[in-house]
């Protein structure tokens, strides 16, 4: 059965004859998808998390079976593919974004993006996960900037202002925001300048025509 369902229904077809006994069985987050399953004992089996996407179930005796979040989807002759699922032992966390009024139940602020193998352990601390911050500061410059493709701003579409936002950006992150794992300005790690400048400092530049 681990071998693949391919495997396991060619075996089937060469041992028609021997009656499947699954009962009891722990198969939980096993992939059965497209296995041929008919007629087995399953009685009281763990299938938590398991993927009987497209299995074939006829006559088989799931009496008292785990099928909590089972993917239980049957084949109906249209396109489709099973439900995605990170691999055993991968831990992915992605922060909620968004605002934090919204009707519902509140979102956690790290989740999977996609469910977990069962096997792998979901119990990840905050101080483990790392964060992409160069990414994070692409996306805040473009979300800051979406302004100047308005239409209706009195800006739009100007690359004279939207230049003069990603000086600023550039001069901020360079010469006066201290980096998060060299705990310096870059310009002061690189041997620019022997400190960084202020926010005073920067303002007080003289702007070059």
């Amino acid at each position: 059965m681990l071998s693949g369902s391919d495997t396991w229904n060619q075996w089937r077809k060469e041992n028609p004859e021997v009656s499947i006994d699954f009962s009891g069985a722990n198969l939980s987050g096993v992939d059965l998808n497209k296995a041929n399953l008919s007629f087995a004992n399953l009685i009281g089996a763990d299938l938590n998390f398991a993927i009987l996407f497209w299995a074939d179930l006829c006559e088989a005796d799931l009496s008292g079976a785990d099928l909590r979040r089972a993917d239980l989807r049957i084949r109906i002759g249209k396109p489709g593919q099973p439900r995605k699922r990170l691999p055993k032992g991968v831990r992915v966390r992605l922060k909620n974004k968004g605002s934090k009024k919204r009707r519902g139940r509140p979102r956690e602020k790290y989740q999977a993006p996609v469910p977990e193998h069962p096997q792998t352990d979901h119990e990840v601390l905050e101080k483990t996960i790392h964060a992409n911050h160069v990414e994070a500061f692409n996306a805040s410059i473009r979300r800051r900037n979406t302004a100047f493709c308005r239409k209706t701003n009195t800006y739009a579409k100007s690359r004279k202002h939207l230049q003069r936002t990603l000086d600023v950006y550039w001069l901020v992150h360079n010469f006066v925001r201290i980096h998060f794992t060299t705990k310096v300005v870059p310009a002061v790690k690189l041997g620019i300048l022997k400190l960084g400048i202020s926010w005073s400092q920067l303002l007080s530049i003289r702007y070059a025509v």
